[in-house]
Formats: structure tokens, C-alpha cells, sequence
């Protein structure tokens, strides 16, 4: 039984910074050429010619295309992490709600400037996950991002909110999705109604969990 490749990590670690800066090279150069022609596109050799090196440097980097999509989808995970998360505080946002619409604000630049985005996401849709994993990136992301939430907002985040943060940001990715299927400015009905239906769907239940201040959108849907 042959054993499954080791996840997400780069075929050659880097341990200087020239080899640093070949892997950013591949990884923006894969990005661009998904942003381009799609994921299912993407191949080993494009990336070399993109990035300007040979396709045996992308070889020592990642053993085939599936392995750059995965690492394509770690790096927009660790990039949440440290660009979205960080902000997540009381003195930024004086409530838990407040937020929360923050992260659909990341999500929704990320999906509308980030080359590439639309296509990976966190990878969890593609065909192209390696090895085995407990559970998918956005279920990580949600779960780290109701951590934060609760570190700094304990009074008023209840349990029941952090349960269903992880289906608030599907219901956010599905929609954006297909908000930016066709455009890169993406559908603005879409967006808008993506935004809405994520946040109704955390305040609906019980409207206990809205801190003070913090009012769930009254606005109806707009119509198709």
C-alpha cells in the first residue's frame, strides 16, 4: 500500500531567502495563471514559464500540479490568519457583530482583488486535497476565527454563535462564488444579498446575541 504525500507543504522547504523568494515567485505565478484559465488549467509548466524559472525548479518545489493548488489554498488560509484575524479586537470593533462583517469584508476583497481567489478559495471545493485531513480549511478558519471572537468578546458571544460561524462563512464563500463567476467586479445584488443571509442566519434564532448597539440587517432581500 503506497503511503500518501506528506499535505500542503512545499516539495523543497525553503531555508534561505533566495529559495523564499523562488517559491513566492511560483506560488504569484500560479496564481496569476489560475486567475487567467482556471484551476483546471493550471500546469506544472506554465508556472515555470509565468515565474521565469525551468520546470525542473518547480519540480524540486512541488511534485505536480495538484500540490501547487494546495499550497495555492494554504497560502490564502495562512494569509487569513495573519491579515484578517489580528484586527479582530474590541478597540476595533466595539462589538462581536461588527466583527463579524469585517471577515465578509475580507472575504469580499480577497474574492474581488486577490488574483486566483475566486478559483482556489481554501481549496476545500477542488479536487486536489493531499493527504488526509479531520476537516476542511474553511472549517479550520471558522473555528480559529470563533476562537478569537470568544477571547475577545466572552460576554457576548454565546456558544450557539460559534456553532454556526463555520455555516455563516460557507453560505458567504458559496454565494461570492458565484457573485464573481463572471466579473471581476463581481454581482452586486449577489454581495449584497450574501452578506445578509450570513448575517441573518447568526442572529435569527436569538435575537439575545446581538450585543448592545448591534442591530441584525432589517433591509429584505432584493428581489431576483
Amino acid at each position: 500500500m503506497v503511503d500518501s504525500p506528506a499535505p500542503a507543504l512545499p516539495r523543497h522547504q525553503p531555508v534561505r531567502s533566495r529559495a523564499t523568494s523562488t517559491l513566492d515567485a511560483l506560488l504569484k505565478s500560479a496564481a496569476l495563471i489560475v486567475h487567467s484559465v482556471g484551476a483546471e488549467r493550471l500546469t506544472s509548466e506554465l508556472v515555470g514559464i509565468g515565474s521565469g524559472y525551468s520546470i525542473g525548479t518547480v519540480y524540486r518545489y512541488f511534485l505536480n500540479r495538484l500540490h501547487i493548488l494546495d499550497a495555492l489554498s494554504q497560502q490564502n488560509m495562512d494569509r487569513f490568519v495573519k491579515d484578517c484575524l489580528p484586527s479582530i479586537t474590541p478597540r476595533r470593533h466595539s462589538t462581536w457583530l461588527d466583527a463579524f462583517t469585517s471577515v465578509l469584508d475580507y472575504f469580499e476583497l480577497e474574492f474581488a482583488t486577490r488574483p486566483g481567489f475566486r478559483s482556489i478559495r481554501f481549496g476545500d471545493h477542488l479536487d486536489s486535497r493531499i493527504g488526509a485531513r479531520n476537516q476542511t480549511n474553511i472549517a479550520r478558519a471558522a473555528s480559529i476565527f470563533a476562537s478569537t471572537l470568544g477571547d475577545n468578546y466572552p460576554a457576548i458571544v454565546g456558544t450557539a454563535v460559534l456553532e454556526r460561524i463555520e455555516v455563516a462563512l460557507l453560505i458567504h464563500d458559496s454565494l461570492l462564488a458565484r457573485a464573481f463567476a463572471h466579473s471581476d467586479l463581481g454581482d452586486t445584488r449577489l454581495i449584497a444579498d450574501s452578506r445578509q443571509v450570513a448575517i441573518s442566519y447568526l442572529t435569527a434564532l436569538d435575537p439575545t446575541w446581538l450585543a448592545p448597539g448591534s442591530t441584525a440587517p432589517k433591509e429584505p432581500l432584493a428581489s431576483s
